[in-house]
């Protein structure tokens, strides 16, 4: 029942053929090694970008760090406060009810008493509790939104 067929022949190729194959064979090994030469600059190229935008994200994460670690700093810089001028003390002369002891005193009692004059009275300042309270920075947010989640976890009913 088997009907077996003849093997056919290997086909060969004329010399013009194996020039053309040839000559394909050296352009698509071009090709190729063009292509790696490409594929491997590409590679190199993403490589180095991946690194810089890793040290970018670094050194951002750097700065916010600083920040943080920096004491709160008022937003404005304040101007600088004038510095307080001395006053000067008054001198008051005495003057007595006899004359010959005012020509005789007058001199020395000028020099050594003085009036005492009361410090000023300090200044109050504007109370800070009249001012709108800042909403707290982004970065607390994600922060707060965890704790409240763990709290209620732990506490399921105390906001029914």
């Amino acid at each position: 029942m088997e009907e077996e067929q003849p093997v056919k022949a290997k086909r060969k190729l004329t010399p013009a053929q194996l020039e053309q194959l040839a000559k394909a064979r050296e352009k698509a090994n071009a090709v190729r090694k063009q292509n790696a030469e490409a594929k491997k600059t590409k590679q190199s190229k993403e490589r180095k970008l991946k690194e810089l935008q890793k040290q970018k994200e670094d050194a951002e994460l750097e700065r916010q760090l600083s920040e943080l670690e920096q004491p709160e700093q008022p937003e404005q810089p304040e101007p600088p406060k004038p510095q307080a001028k001395s006053k000067k003390k008054r001198v008051v002369i005495q003057e007595s009810s006899s004359e010959s002891e005012e020509s005789s005193t007058s001199e020395s009692e000028s020099s050594s008493e003085e009036e005492y004059v009361p410090p000023p009275k300090p200044r109050r300042r504007k109370s800070r509790a009249k001012q709108q309270p800042e909403a707290p920075p982004a970065q607390y947010a994600q922060y707060d939104q965890h704790m409240n989640r763990a709290f209620a976890s732990l506490f399921p009913n105390f906001n029914v």
